[in-house]
């Protein structure tokens, strides 16, 4: 949600917005993305934060992931310790504005140096979004990261950081 509410306020406030990234997100909810995010509404008040982060997991997470169970344990850790959890009511109301989501035809409307970033192997958000972003936003670059998921900056940390590093230094450099 976070790259498609970036993407509205890059169209519609481009003036305070000097470069974007965007992660894991899509120009517009798709029948493929709204059928997850439908069935997400319908799990979510049938069972724990805890559980249906479980059984969301593999959504987020490549095979790869569940080969290191400290990283498993710590994904759900960080679950299990969040002070502030979303409601299921919460989660209902953003996965509704998820599915309104609709910037295909404004993506143009983006100016600023933007890079999409993505997890080749994101079955939530699949690069295939992606490239729809990069091929209709002008000053952008896509960095599609190898052997990540949805949650490429659990899995690939360091790639994914240097990546944003990169980008961030040199719009730096653009404007000194």
């Amino acid at each position: 949600m976070g790259g498609m509410i970036a993407q509205e306020v890059a169209i519609n406030y481009p003036e305070r917005v000097s470069s974007l990234t965007l992660v894991c997100t899509a120009p517009v909810v798709d029948p493929f993305l709204s059928y997850i995010v439908r069935s997400w509404i319908l799990l979510r008040p049938q069972c724990s934060l805890e559980d249906f982060f479980q059984i969301i997991s593999p959504w987020i997470f490549t095979h790869r992931f569940y080969e290191q169970p400290e990283a498993v344990q710590a994904f759900m850790q960080m679950v299990r310790d969040n002070p502030f959890p979303q409601t299921v009511d919460c989660f209902r109301r953003q996965c509704e504005a998820v599915l309104t989501h609709d910037a295909q035809n404004r993506l143009a409307a983006i100016k600023s140096p933007t890079h999409v970033i993505v997890g080749e192997e994101d079955i939530l958000t699949p690069p295939r979004y992606s490239r729809v972003l990069a091929q209709q936003i002008q000053r952008v670059r896509l960095t599609v990261l190898p052997g990540s998921g949805h949650g490429l900056f659990w899995e690939k940390p360091t790639e994914f950081n240097q990546a944003v590093l990169d980008f961030l230094k040199e719009q730096l450099a653009a404007v000194a």
